[in-house]
């Protein structure tokens, strides 16, 4: 655990994605491919709200094991969170951010029946959006069903609302 935590820790300061070795240490552990992504975006997870919320390593060592994790592995990750200083400075400067958001365009979708009856049977939302990650502009397109679309409307506006009822906090 402590070698794939090292590891994670590595990409969050370099802001880069996962490395090759993150993945070759879930291999040797016999993960799957999705169990891999899952164990390295937890790992992820766990360090980055760390740092976020400035809790002492202890702290962090006793919240992991509350959630469950074996103590070993609790403070392998502490350990990992306790030794690299550079979390806060990376922090401060602007999160642990990966990738930024550049572009976000949708439009609606519907089947038709048959080209004879205007009859739509589906309707779908086309997403096309642009993520910039050092200087290179990556696109992906996806499609979602209309109902999706409005339970994702929905919960975004919940946040928003949570958020703006949130103490504002200076930014640093």
């Amino acid at each position: 655990m402590r070698q794939l935590a090292q590891e994670v820790a590595k990409t969050l300061l370099e802001m880069s994605e996962a490395s090759e070795a993150a993945g070759k240490i879930c291999q040797d552990a016999k993960l799957s491919l999705e169990d891999s992504k899952i164990v390295i975006a937890a790992v992820e997870f766990f360090l980055s709200s760390a740092v976020k919320y400035n809790v002492s390593a202890e702290v962090f060592s006793n919240e992991l094991q509350q959630l469950g994790f074996p103590k070993e592995h609790a403070a392998s990750l502490s350990k990992v969170y306790q030794s690299t200083p550079q979390f806060a400075q990376v922090f401060l400067q602007g999160g642990f951010r990966i990738s930024r958001l550049t572009e976000l365009k949708w439009r609606p979708e519907m089947n038709l029946r048959s080209p004879s009856e205007q009859e739509a049977t589906d309707f779908r939302i086309a997403v096309s959006m642009k993520l910039e990650k050092d200087g290179h502009l990556r696109s992906h397109v996806f499609s979602m069903s209309l109902e999706k679309m409005l339970i994702l409307k929905h919960e975004i506006s919940e946040i928003l609302h949570i958020m703006d009822s949130l103490p504002k906090v200076p930014s640093v």
